[in-house]
């Protein structure tokens, strides 16, 4: 028997072959096999019907647990002689244990049969009983200990299936990372948008096995969406430039992410798949919005009817990352080409011999943006009308219109151009004609020529033929182009008019190029100029200072206020007073040769004096104490007579420029409140605080010795008198 428990170890029906035999051995009439104290169902019972509900419960067994501590030792269970309980193997937290019903033995001692606790089995087999259970139960322990080895080893191979398969995906996004740059490269080689929108579609059902991709361009704008390149039902590439639809038509979904700012994919599972608008099959539908600053400008839409294959959360992460790959390549490129266009435009038109041949040359151009059909007329003042230049016929050929004449004034179209500077319209379903004659319904293009506030003519285009829609991007280039034309034909139209005047084409340029000159020279002389006496003004002053004060030694500075001016105008009129400030400054002017003479504003003036001339300051200021003599101009209103001035002096030495100026302006004011008509000049007395020196009236430059002159002048300077003298005796 013990034999065939270990053969059967291994075998699913061990319990169901030894509890029999173990009943047999027990002498037992039913047999329950549990496992832990927490089940209240037993693991195994025989017969497999037996029900022990009626001779115990599972509160009997918590109850007995406290004598159930070793193992191998048989016990009486609820006070019934004929109900056994045996602890056969386990840990305290699943105990393995055996409760088992033998017949009741009538002759049994009464002793026996009042045992409520731990009375022992005391039959002539007992040992082997109990051998038999222990063993029995070092089975059931081997068995689970194997069964827990067992199942540490599918965790443990689990685990390391896990890794093996974490493993494989980092190799195999270190493999797509490297293809998404060889991807990058070949889409930085295109050199055009199409050649992209191809490469990128085709590029995508590489990363994407089994996936159906294509590329919709959206116009914010307008909300139309255009196709560019797609996939057919067997996975080719398929040209899909012509369709053509409003976003709205999509579903809430995908219109929300459109919306949205940052949201740049969209899965919806379960959704209809379509090939142009009609349901090809059912699974996932995916959208990859590709933005620029502004918001999105496109977006990959992709399905799984080729492979009903689920998108992993890899590919979603690798899907975003592509998208924006193709997002920056395809911004870059755009811009490039605008400005590859406009600059193109712009060297051919202006290599134009003449405006017809420029029209001519734009015209081509606006064609080569992907437009049908263009023209451009020119408008004519004198008879009020547009001449046509260059346009293309019903087949897109280009053509000479100049026969053409249109009235303006006749075509609502047109009419509201001739007066809305930098006029641009583009009209949906618009009517499109030939030859004044009606041939098909498209979108239709009209921009005004405006530079500089003059209308020069106009520029049409419409899609006639290839039905496609004009996306925002040709519509910025062309507004851009259609100004560029508007300063050409300005161009043009002025050069012709120079060549009237028999002036050659270089003479022209180097005469507009001279006036930009002295316009520019003069501009600069305006802005540093008092408009009333020609002096420099105060911007040009604190200019000037300011660079001054940055060198050893500083300059000095003679502050200087006409006295009593507001008398002159209430007396003289201010017609007067202007002249009387012309007059005024010319003196300074003359006397302050060398030096920066300006009109700080009003009757206020100022002499800047270079370090340089600053050893001839005598001379200077002798005269301008002469000054109001020389100029002598009468002035009832003062008590001299004349009019007069009074000035302060102040060094820059040791000073910034603010300094420098508010000891110039002290010692203005020290000469005001000294009766006027006279000049005061600031210095600084050994104990360091402000003084004031006066001065005598000085040798003038007429002298015949400027040497004698300049000691006279310094020995006038006196320190610490009380009052200054005055400029002039007056009359």
């Amino acid at each position: 028997m013990l034999q065939q428990w270990i053969l059967a170890y291994d075998q699913p029906s061990l319990l169901d072959s030894a509890l029999p035999e173990l009943a047999l051995v027990l002498n037992a009439s039913h047999c329950w096999l549990f496992v832990g104290l927490e089940e209240s169902q037993p693991l195994a019972s025989w017969p497999q019907d037996a029900d022990h509900q009626a001779l115990f419960s599972h509160a009997d067994l918590l109850l007995k647990n406290h004598v159930l501590v070793q193992s191998g030792i048989l016990h009486t269970l609820n006070n019934q002689p004929n109900l056994h309980i045996c602890r056969l193997s386990g840990n305290s937290a699943q105990p393995r244990i055996l409760v088992w019903q033998t017949p009741e033995n009538p002759n049994r001692d009464s002793a026996q049969a009042t045992d409520l606790s731990t009375t022992e089995l005391s039959t002539t087999d007992l040992s082997t009983q109990v051998a038999v259970l222990l063993f029995f139960g070092q089975l059931l322990q081997k068995h689970h200990d194997d069964s827990q080895a067992t199942s540490e080893r599918g965790r443990r191979d689990l685990q390391e299936a896990m890794l093996a398969n974490q493993l494989n995906d980092l190799r195999n996004q270190v493999n797509t990372i490297r293809e998404l740059q060889q991807l990058m490269s070949a889409m930085m080689l295109c050199r055009e948008p199409e050649e992209l929108y191809k490469l990128a579609v085709e590029q995508l059902r590489t990363i994407l096995p089994g996936c159906r991709s294509a590329l919709m361009l959206y116009d914010p704008a307008t909300g139309q969406v255009q196709g560019t390149f797609g996939t057919d039902n067997e996975g080719n590439t398929a040209d899909e430039r012509h369709i053509i639809y409003n976003y709205h038509d999509q579903t809430s979904e995908f219109n929300q992410a459109l919306r949205s700012q940052d949201q740049e994919l969209v899965i919806k599972d379960n959704a209809p798949l379509y090939t142009q608008h009609t349901i090809v099959g059912v699974g996932w539908n995916a959208m990859v919005i590709l933005r620029d600053e502004n918001g999105p400008i496109a977006w990959f839409a992709l399905d799984n009817l080729l492979s009903q294959r689920p998108l992993t959360a890899a590919q979603q992460v690798l899907l975003i990352t592509f998208s924006r790959m193709v997002s920056s390549v395809l911004v870059q490129m755009l811009r490039e080409k605008q400005l590859r266009f406009l600059h193109e435009g712009l060297l051919a038109m202006a290599e134009a011999d003449n405006l017809l041949l420029a029209c001519k040359v734009a015209v081509e151009k606006i064609k080569a943006l992907g437009v049908d059909r263009a023209a451009i007329l020119l408008w004519d003042p004198e008879q009020q009308m547009l001449r046509g230049t260059y346009g293309c016929d019903e087949i897109g050929q280009l053509r000479n219109e100049q026969a053409l004449t249109i009235d303006p004034y006749a075509d609502p179209v047109i009419v509201p151009m001739l007066t809305e500077q930098d006029y641009f319209k583009v009209r949906r379903d618009a009517p499109l004609f030939n030859d004044l004659h009606l041939i098909g319904i498209g979108w239709h293009l009209s921009a005004g020529l405006w530079h500089c506030g003059r209308f020069y003519g106009a520029i049409f285009a419409d899609n006639l033929l290839s039905r496609r829609v004009m996306t925002s991007h040709q519509q910025t280039i062309l507004h851009l182009f259609s100004a560029v034309v508007a300063s050409l034909m300005a161009r043009f139209q002025s050069e012709q008019q120079l060549r009237q005047l028999n002036l050659s084409l270089d003479n022209q340029v180097q005469t507009r190029t001279q006036e930009l000159n002295e316009a520019n020279q003069r501009l600069l002389e305006l802005s540093y100029h008092d408009p009333l006496t020609g002096l420099f003004n105060r911007r040009y002053f604190d200019q000037v200072i300011s660079e001054w004060m940055a060198q050893t030694p500083g300059p000095g500075l003679i502050l200087i206020d006409i006295d009593a001016f507001k008398a002159f105008n209430d007396i003289y009129g201010h017609p007067a007073g202007d002249e009387c400030l012309r007059a005024f400054a010319d003196a300074l002017k003359a006397a302050g040769r060398g030096c920066v003479v300006s009109r700080m504003g009003g009757e206020e003036f100022s002499i800047l004096i270079p370090a340089d001339l600053l050893p001839q300051l005598d001379i200077l200021i002798g005269e301008l104490m002469n000054l109001t003599e020389q100029i002598s101009i009468p002035h009832r209103g003062s008590p001299f007579g004349i009019l007069t001035f009074s000035a302060g002096y102040a060094s820059g030495e040791g000073k910034n420029s603010t300094e420098l100026y508010r000891s110039a302006d002290q010692a203005l004011y020290q000469a005001k409140q000294r009766g006027r008509h006279c000049l005061v000049q600031a210095g600084t007395a050994r104990s360091g605080q402000a003084k004031l020196t006066h001065t005598h009236r000085p040798a003038t430059l007429t002298d015949s010795n400027p040497q004698q002159a300049n000691q006279r002048q310094s020995a006038a300077l006196t320190d610490g008198q009380e009052n200054a003298l005055p400029l002039a005796s007056g009359t």
